[in-house]
């Protein structure tokens, strides 16, 4: 049985259909985090190609600005994802936290961050959705599940999401 259970999702349909196996797979006394992962903006990433492209002389400070707002509405957004997640896990005996993941200047993408997150808290399982897309989209679109199950030092569980037409 696994006692420590990290679910990433991302709010999506897909990741709402893998929120049922998380809550097949705990069991009394398991603990289930539940992990989002949001992009942030930071000031070293502001480049001088930014003040190039721009269609109207930009100041470096309206683009901080700027990046302060789309990082306060990621973050809510967030959170957003991790309270209602959370709402939809309420078995006996199953505790759940939350854990805010930001990718950026200290994780390079959403794999990693997640990676990282699993590691630090000794998790026993991830638990993550798929489109499970193959071949050329798969190539181009990048995969985040395929990457955790590449890499990661513990079992990962990718649910399918059911086939669309």
């Amino acid at each position: 049985m696994f006692t420590r259970i990290l679910f990433a999702t991302d709010g999506s349909l897909t990741s709402e259909h893998a929120l049922k196996s998380v809550a097949n797979l705990a069991g009394y006394g398991s603990t289930i985090r539940v992990v989002t992962v949001v992009g942030t903006h930071h000031e070293a990433e502001i480049s001088p190609a930014s003040f190039l492209t721009a269609r109207e002389p930009v100041e470096p400070s309206t683009l901080v600005e700027t990046g302060q707002k789309e990082n306060t509405l990621a973050i809510e957004a967030g959170e957003g994802i991790l309270e209602s997640t959370k709402a939809q896990l309420n078995e006996p005996g199953v505790t759940v936290d939350t854990q805010l993941l930001l990718f950026g200047l200290s994780h390079p993408d959403v794999p990693s961050a997640i990676l990282k997150a699993a590691e630090d808290w000794a998790a026993d399982v991830i638990v993550v959705g798929t489109h499970g897309r193959t071949g050329l989209q798969r190539v181009m679109l990048g995969s985040v599940a395929e990457t955790l199950a590449r890499h990661c030092k513990v079992p990962v569980l990718l649910v399918r999401a059911p086939h669309q037409e």
